[in-house]
């Protein structure tokens, strides 16, 4: 009787996997299973003599979950499963530690300490100089290219393809790198590795023991020497300060706010990156309601991802020891800077700016973050403000970028900007970052870097750009789901369609309000301002509305 085909293809791989396990002996020398071993001498010697034997080339990274000593295989966690591996040099590498992996033989997994190394205050002095002298630079590569950040040479000499970008970028930064790479980068700029690099980071990545904290959450060591390059990131420096404040007077939790597109996010991510947090922990909301990922499963994985500590049957259980976590993780005998980034948190909140009822854990969480002995500083961008009975945040209402900003950003982006059409822009789409971002890529790629070009193609239609009215749109669907009565204000503010109205003033918005009771008016047009980036002028009779969200207007009538 022949077997089914699924039986057959089991026991295939069965017989394979024998095989190989059989074969990794033989090659390393070792006696079968069940006989006596050699003398750990012999075994080593056998071990690094086969070193050459039946090798298959494999990158990557695994945690060591049994140590690995000179005579004796340990094993490995890599791509969760757990696979046997040893080491061909003479040294034991105990369990936690974060291991490169060099090659596969058999079943077996060769591995080698991850040693980073960084230059020394000294030595980046030498990078720069070696850097400069050979006419490279680090710029932001065009739109669609698929690297964010590419070399460029000024000279004769190109960098080399074979270290990327993102290395280079690490590397004249100061922060660390591995040691392959470290002496690469050095022998390319004609530097004795061994002048530049800080000797008191010459060491193995630290373990969980050691830190209390997960190695795959190990902190990248941050270097004010060289600012991050990021060409979005323009125009933000008051708002890095600002940040920085109202941290040092002791905020916990911060509410970034503004409409969307405004930066909210990436400036969050920059200050995080920039003030020495030694571990961040992030949560991405998703765009939608209905596909929000639940406050129990991101503690789940903050608690196992980066603290290896399992969660707790019962929520409250695992929030207590994040809180634990959050008050007491170290490295090196010193207290963990934590840094906390909650993205995008609207679509959990109602329209009274409480937590929606099938997301109220994420107030419990948010409740631990705010707690005043937690080591930890919590980021959370929002289009709306945060109103919760048991959490206090410090909200912090993020401006648009300036017409500096701007000019810096195309400037950049190698695009003129002595026209007076930039103004223009700036002022007709409130200095969003977003639309910046998007009108700059359009400039390049269909108007050959010229500014006046597409603003006398397109200022006539500021949402022509598909982009720019999905940003627009997003803003407008929200508005009418939970905002009814505001988004039928809105509409109504279509009357001034034809008229070039810098601010309405207070008496014309309250007169489109003729089905509201006069008591109630006051607070209606509050909220609708509250909402809909409506803001009262100085001479409190106005008010001025922010025309790129209100753009659609026109068309709603």
């Amino acid at each position: 009787m022949s077997m089914p085909p699924l039986v057959t293809a089991r026991i295939t791989v069965q017989m394979n996997h024998q095989n190989a396990f059989n074969q990794a002996q033989h090659d390393a020398q070792l006696p079968p299973s069940g006989q006596k071993d050699t003398s750990s001498r012999d075994l080593q010697l056998a071990w690094r003599n086969s070193a050459q034997a039946n090798l298959i080339g494999l990158e990557g990274q695994a945690i060591v979950e049994q140590p690995i000593q000179p005579d004796k295989k340990g094993r490995v966690k890599f791509k969760a499963s757990w696979w046997s591996a040893r080491c061909l040099e003479p040294i034991t590498i105990p369990a936690g530690e974060l291991v490169d992996i060099v090659a596969v033989q058999g079943i077996t997994l060769i591995v080698e300490p991850t040693i980073l190394l960084k230059a020394s205050p000294s030595g980046l002095a030498k990078i720069q100089q070696a850097w400069q002298q050979k006419g490279w630079t680090l710029q932001a590569a065009e739109p669609r290219a698929k690297a964010a950040i590419v070399v460029l040479a000024t000279g004769n000499e190109t960098a080399p393809s074979d270290i990327a970008p993102e290395t280079w970028q690490r590397f004249i930064q100061g922060k660390p790198i591995y040691i392959k790479t470290f002496k690469a980068c050095c022998k390319i700029l004609n530097l004795n590795w061994q002048e530049i690099v800080e000797t008191s980071t010459q060491t193995v990545a630290p373990t969980v023991a050691q830190t209390g904290v997960a190695d795959g959450a190990q902190p990248t060591v941050i270097d004010h020497l060289l600012p991050t390059i990021d060409s979005n990131f323009v125009g933000r420096a008051q708002a890095i300060a600002d940040l920085h404040q109202l941290v040092q007077a002791g905020a916990k939790l911060i509410t970034i706010l503004g409409p969307g597109g405004l930066g909210k996010t990436t400036l969050a991510r920059q200050y995080l990156s920039q003030q020495g947090f030694d571990l961040v922990l992030e949560c991405w909301m998703a765009k939608e309601t209905h596909n929000l990922t639940s406050a129990e499963s991101v503690v789940q994985e903050w608690l196992q991802r980066y603290f290896s500590e399992q969660p707790g049957r019962q929520f409250s259980v695992s929030l207590e020891r994040l809180r634990q976590q959050l008050r007491q993780a170290t490295v090196n005998g010193r207290p963990v800077k934590i840094g906390v980034l909650i993205d995008n948190l609207e679509p959990a909140l109602d329209r009274n700016g409480r937590l929606i009822e099938s997301q109220r854990q994420y107030a419990a969480l948010l409740e631990v973050l705010t707690d005043p002995h937690v080591q930890s500083v919590s980021l959370v961008t929002s289009r709306e403000p945060l109103h919760e009975v048991n959490v206090t945040p410090q909200p912090y209402v993020l401006p648009s970028l300036d017409v500096t900003a701007w000019r810096e950003f195309f400037n950049r982006c190698r695009i003129a900007t002595t026209s007076p059409a930039l103004e223009q822009m700036h002022r007709a789409y409130g200095g969003n970052a977003k639309a910046m971002t998007i009108l700059s890529s359009v400039i390049r790629v269909d108007c050959d870097s010229c500014l006046n070009t597409y603003w006398r193609e397109h200022q006539s239609d500021l949402l022509s750009e598909t982009s720019l009215e999905a940003l627009v749109d997003s803003h407008f669907t929200r508005l009418q789901q939970l905002y009814p009565e505001a988004y039928q204000l809105l509409c109504r503010l279509g009357c001034y369609r034809y008229q070039d109205i810098a601010n309405v003033p207070i008496a014309g918005l309250l007169a489109l309000l003729w089905d509201v009771p006069e008591t109630e008016q006051r607070a209606y047009s509050h909220d609708f301002g509250r909402v809909n980036s409506v803001t009262s002028a100085p001479d409190s009779h106005t008010t001025s509305a922010g025309r790129f969200h209100s753009l659609r207007q026109v068309n709603l009538l």
